[in-house]
């Protein structure tokens, strides 16, 4: 399954919708069908929306912070990026540098563990996220 999520402009809340603009709570359930944005009474900061992907029953979104655990048992963190096909995650120690999560996951990766997102949390990533702030 594929969700959205966005960053509300009066509040600063998370919300989670499909790509129809149907709202989802955290575990991807529909809640009330609303068309995203125009009609459904939240304006969401457009440069926070990013897609996610379920697997395994965790949820992965583009902007996540997450700290991974390689097969060398050894921590580092990494931002979580939409590459316009996938998500996809830093993977250390080899001759490429991101690849598909789900891969990674399957074959580099042995734990992933979401710490915070660049929008609240940009100090994770030294202190800036992309655009500066």
């Amino acid at each position: 399954m594929i969700k959205f999520r966005g960053k509300r402009v009066d509040n600063g809340e998370w919300v989670y919708f499909n790509h129809f603009g149907i709202y989802c709570d955290n575990e991807g359930n529909e809640l009330q069908p609303k068309r995203f944005i125009r009609d459904c009474g939240y304006k969401v900061d457009p440069s926070t929306v990013g897609m996610g992907v379920e697997i395994d029953g965790k949820w992965y979104f583009d902007g996540d912070i997450a700290k991974c655990l390689n097969t060398n048992d050894e921590w580092y963190i990494s931002e979580i990026k939409f590459d316009g096909s996938a998500l996809i995650i830093d993977v250390q120690r080899y001759d490429y540098d991101y690849t598909a999560i789900g891969w990674a996951l399957e074959n580099d990766i042995q734990e992933i563990k979401i710490i915070g997102n660049k929008w609240d949390n940009p100090e994770l990533l030294g202190g800036q996220n992309e655009q500066g702030n």
